[in-house]
């Protein structure tokens, strides 16, 4: 499952390792700037990332800050562009702060924001290789690896996300991400058997019960031989407010809403949207898997196919095409 916000909690804790390595060289500069713009204390968690490029821009421009310490903080001021969707600019703060003689313990940050920002921009072979860069390091930790394997799934290479998500899982045990990324890749490869289970898994972790990993869990099970309906339907009552497009198709495999009301609900949440392919994708995704349960297969494959050819980043993710009859 594709969970970007918590990329932004992994860099952050990435950031926190700077506090105590940098503090001595940034003495005479303002404390408080430098938690929040590396967001390295609970205290910071409130600032925005607005407000965050503003701490880093006051640090760079203290005239205290070391070449090596003034790349951490482009890195940092990049990761708060990333987080406003600003790509680009991230991008050129990561260049500014290759160029710099960054200490070596902000490499492997460096190179997760770039690898974040090239996927903001849909440039997966460049993210992907940045990711690469990012897991050589020492500081790598389980998230590196984990968006190695997202980068990989929206490239099609199930094969090698998978084996980079079970990396991850080892490296943090009982994290439902990592069960969830791991199933998401068994399932794109059409190993349904063996998803199920570790859908189940993420289910049981998470405080509460997450709408994909619901819903993929029954379809994993459905075209494992045996849908758990009623698994999704327990669960469906947890996140009955839940407007994204996976609840929503959630819905209507269980009949709790009809064509025309699911239609509609799409159409509402794509209003406003920067992706209204996504609504287009999760329309012939949802339609085509209700009816290659229920052995229509032709209008399940009609539908598929449409899925596949949308821009939707999932049409790669979850590779709708591979379940059409």
């Amino acid at each position: 499952m594709v969970r970007l916000t918590m990329a932004a909690s992994a860099l952050a804790c990435a950031a926190a390792v700077w506090l105590t390595a940098l503090a001595p060289a940034l003495a005479d500069s303002s404390k408080a700037d430098w938690s929040a713009c590396v967001k390295a204390d609970p205290s910071s968690a409130a600032v925005d990332a607005n407000q965050r490029i503003g701490a880093c821009n006051r640090l760079l421009q203290s005239g205290d800050t070391s070449p090596e310490d003034a790349g951490a903080i482009l890195a940092a001021r990049a990761a708060a562009h990333n987080a406003l969707r600003q790509y680009d600019e991230a991008l050129r703060d990561i260049e500014s702060a290759l160029a710099q003689n960054t200490r070596v313990d902000a490499w492997e940050f460096i190179y997760r924001v770039m690898g974040r920002a090239q996927y903001g921009l849909k440039n997966y072979p460049a993210a992907e290789v940045a990711y690469r860069q990012a897991a050589t390091y020492p500081e790598a930790d389980a998230w590196s690896w984990a968006r190695l394997g997202d980068v990989e799934m929206n490239q099609g290479k199930y094969r090698d996300a998978e084996g980079h998500f079970r990396k991850a899982a080892e490296m943090t045990p009982r994290e439902a991400e990592f069960s969830s990324d791991i199933a998401d890749a068994l399932f794109a490869q059409g190993r349904f058997a063996e998803a199920a289970p570790l859908y189940a898994e993420a289910l049981a972790i998470d405080a509460e019960p997450s709408a994909w990993d619901s819903v993929l869990h029954y379809l994993a099970t459905a075209h494992a031989g045996a849908g758990d309906i009623d698994r999704l339907r327990a669960d469906a009552a947890e996140w009955a407010e839940d407007d994204g497009y996976i609840a929503h198709v959630g819905r209507l495999l269980l009949g709790a809403s009809d064509d025309a009301a699911f239609r509609d609900a799409l159409a509402a949440r794509a209003t406003g949207s920067t992706q209204p392919e996504e609504a287009a994708f999760w329309l012939d995704f949802a339609l085509g898997q209700r009816d290659l349960i229920a052995g229509a297969s032709d209008t399940a494959r009609a539908h598929l196919e449409k899925a596949a050819a949308t821009a939707s980043v999932y049409a790669v993710y979850i590779n709708a095409a591979q379940f059409a009859p």
